[in-house]
Parts: structure tokens; C-alpha cells; sequence
């Protein structure tokens, strides 16, 4: 499991930095600015599964109301989301091949397409859209935000990465130190 260091944080907070002051004001959050109320429908919503002492470094709420039930979630190991079609998917940091920035047209059936930047990661598995928003921060973001995961890449793991296995309580399926999407209970290997 990759951990950050305080040097590895302050690292990935310059990534950002050319967005200030404004980033403060975009949908995304980093490290601690994180509202706790945002990142519990967010863990509800897509990521069930992040193991403890897997460090949250961004939390991007992709809805209108602000209930981050869309959007993703990037932490030291993984990237998870769910975009504006509903599909959830999760992501090695390790897997990630090709990053790039298309738009799609989410105003189907309107006069006026409406054209949403997304970035695009591929695989060796899938491929996942993450939804931006409109503006002159997303090419900013998607800069910062490739800078990140490039870097996040280099970073050194240690100790065991968690496994997949069954809560010993009701059965469900989950990561090893995650906490069970169902019952809520701590997943072990016991």
C-alpha cells in the first residue's frame, strides 16, 4: 500500500497551486478540506471499499445540489468514481495507462448540446470518464490533476496491499481493512 509522506503531500498540493484563487471555489477538495458530509455520501454512494490507512487526497463533487453522490474519489492507491451515467468503477493508481480530455454532450433531446469536459483514463482493463465542469479552471484541473496521478505513480508502496475477501460477518465482498458496505463492520482475513 502506497503511503504519502508530508513532503509527498505538500508535492501534490503544488499541483494545485496554479489554481488558486479560485480553486477554492471549483467542486473538488483537497486533503483536509474535505467536508466530512461530502465525503460520507460519496463513500456511500461509490466507494465503499477504501481500506483503512489508504490516505483520501481528493474528493470531486460532480452534482448540483452539492451531495457528492457523483463524482470521485482519489486516494494514494486508488481512484474511484461515479459519473453522470451512474457507473461506478474503481482504479489502481498502478493500472492507469493514458490520461487525456474529451467533452461529452450530456443535453441530449435539447436544443442547445451541452458539452461537459471529461477526462478520460484508460486501462489495460477499462476505460473510465470522470465528468469536469464547464469553465476556464477544467483545462487547469486536468493539468494538475494528470501531474498527480503521474506522480502518484512514483511514490514508493510498502507493507501489504489489501486483498479481496469476505466480511466475516454477513459475507459481503470487500478489501481487506475496509469497512463492509452492508454491516459496516472492519473486513479481515480471520
Amino acid at each position: 500500500m502506497r503511503t504519502l509522506t508530508p513532503a509527498d503531500r505538500k508535492q501534490i498540493v503544488s499541483h494545485f497551486q496554479s489554481l488558486e484563487p479560485t480553486w477554492q471555489h471549483q467542486p473538488f477538495y483537497l486533503f483536509e478540506r474535505i467536508p466530512q458530509r461530502k465525503f460520507q455520501n460519496a463513500s456511500r454512494s461509490y466507494a465503499q471499499n477504501i481500506p483503512v490507512g489508504d490516505e483520501v487526497i481528493m474528493l470531486s463533487d460532480r452534482t448540483f445540489f452539492g451531495s457528492a453522490r457523483r463524482g470521485f474519489i482519489l486516494t494514494a492507491n486508488r481512484l474511484y468514481s461515479r459519473n453522470h451515467f451512474n457507473i461506478v468503477s474503481i482504479i489502481d493508481i498502478d493500472d492507469i495507462g493514458e490520461i487525456s480530455v474529451d467533452s461529452v454532450n450530456i443535453g441530449s433531446g435539447q436544443s442547445t448540446p451541452v458539452m461537459v469536459p471529461e477526462v478520460i483514463i484508460e486501462t489495460p482493463f477499462v476505460i473510465t470518464r470522470l465528468q469536469l465542469w464547464q469553465g476556464p479552471m477544467a483545462k487547469k484541473f486536468f493539468i494538475s490533476f494528470k501531474q498527480t496521478l503521474k506522480f502518484l505513480k512514483t511514490c514508493s508502496t510498502e507493507g501489504t496491499e489489501p486483498t479481496l475477501t469476505h466480511c466475516v460477518n454477513c459475507g459481503a465482498t470487500g478489501y481487506t481493512g475496509a469497512k463492509c458496505r452492508y454491516c459496516r463492520a472492519i473486513i479481515s482475513n480471520s
